[in-house]
């Protein structure tokens, strides 16, 4: 029998723990044995295994672990209080006639099909250790069931113990890169309530020119393609969930891209909402006008130049006819000794680190430079 104390010592030592599978396995002559965990339905993760090598588990998760028929069995039958013997519940011949030991165990030359093991359920999941031994060995026999329902307990408990850690390191992991997104993140659930963001999130909602918080829940301030609800439904799907790329369109510019991705954070299927604002060239208007002698329309359009716009979409913003755009286009180049709109884009942002060090030295002298 596992000492109780081996699991508990073994939560907060991770080299402990990566050796706690193989102990367990020898310790009821076992060929293999792994600690899981199913956080939702699309969302399963071993904490440690044995004798399966990790790129094989990885196909697993990716792969069965959904359509396992010793899971399903247990998961119609659960008894937290006993071991379970999953030869019995599931059946040796649905076993052998199943997915996972024809698609993934005999591929690779396993011939696993014998398993009992321990099951936990909470409101972070289900949680498992099970064991295994070959088809060329001997089920597993009773006096060993016996022997893992008398340890059951302290496994249920150290099983739940590592699913917090678990979801305590994704709450980080989730948050740091929040903290370290450039762009405006958000998180929100099904129904568009905002669950956490970034600083540049927040400011974008307080802004409120392209997204609004109302009642906690994240709306769009302009029109979106596809609309936000469903883009957010599809990524909480919780039986496909899947990532979509939104176009905000304000009024007058570029649309603004925003990706929604499916999360899995704290147990629950979230989105995440990322946003690729553009960036947007300080006013030097009056800087171009001064230097080169534009109008303010002029100007103007030079400045949209620079932030990407097409004369098309500069004349639809201005309210203008293209021909005048294109007219005056003509004369900013001429004004400018540009020949090409990329030329005009380069000197206008040289102008904007230009403007911006002129405000800095008038805000530290405090007079007009």
């Amino acid at each position: 029998m596992i000492r109780s104390a081996e699991l508990y010592e073994a939560l907060f030592d991770d080299e402990a723990f990566a050796t706690l599978p193989d102990r367990i396995a020898r310790a009821f002559g076992a060929r293999s044995a792994i600690f899981g965990w199913q956080f939702d339905k699309v969302d399963a993760v071993f904490f440690g295994h044995s004798y399966f090598r990790d790129e094989d588990v990885g196909v697993y998760l990716r792969h069965f672990a959904l359509v396992d028929e010793w899971s399903i069995a247990h998961a119609s039958n659960p008894n937290p209080n006993l071991a379970l013997d999953l030869d019995k519940l599931a059946g040796p011949d649905v076993w052998q006639n199943g997915i996972v030991y024809n698609e993934w165990l005999r591929p690779m030359g396993d011939d696993t099909a014998h398993c009992i093991g321990v099951y936990v359920e909470n409101s972070r999941g289900r949680g498992s250790l099970v064991m295994h031994r070959g088809k060329s060995q001997q089920p597993f026999e009773q006096q060993t069931i016996d022997r893992l329902t008398a340890s059951s307990r302290h496994v249920r408990r150290m099983l739940s113990i590592r699913a917090r850690l678990e979801a305590a390191d994704r709450t980080h992991s989730v948050l740091h890169g929040f903290a370290e997104a450039a762009g405006p993140t958000l998180l929100v659930d099904r129904a568009l309530k905002l669950m956490n963001g970034n600083q540049a999130g927040e400011e974008l909602l307080r802004g409120g020119a392209l997204l609004r918080l109302a009642s906690e829940r994240v709306l769009t301030s302009v029109p979106a393609t596809p609309r936000l609800d469903r883009a957010v439904a599809a990524a909480c799907d919780r039986a496909e969930p899947s990532a979509e790329l939104l176009l905000l369109h304000p009024p007058g510019s570029r649309p603004v891209p925003m990706i929604i991705a499916p999360v899995s954070f704290r147990g629950k299927s979230l989105a995440m909402l990322l946003l690729d604002q553009p960036v947007q060239t300080p006013s030097v208007q009056p800087f171009l006008a001064e230097r080169f002698g534009l109008t303010p329309s002029e100007a103007d359009i030079a400045q949209r130049i620079a932030e990407g716009q097409s004369t098309r979409e500069i004349a639809e913003a201005r309210g203008a006819a293209l021909n005048t755009v294109k007219v005056q286009l003509k004369s900013v180049l001429m004004k400018m000794e540009c020949r090409r709109q990329v030329e005009v884009a380069a000197l206008v942002k040289s102008m904007a680190k230009l403007a911006a060090k002129a405000l800095e030295i008038q805000s530290v002298l405090g007079r007009k430079v």
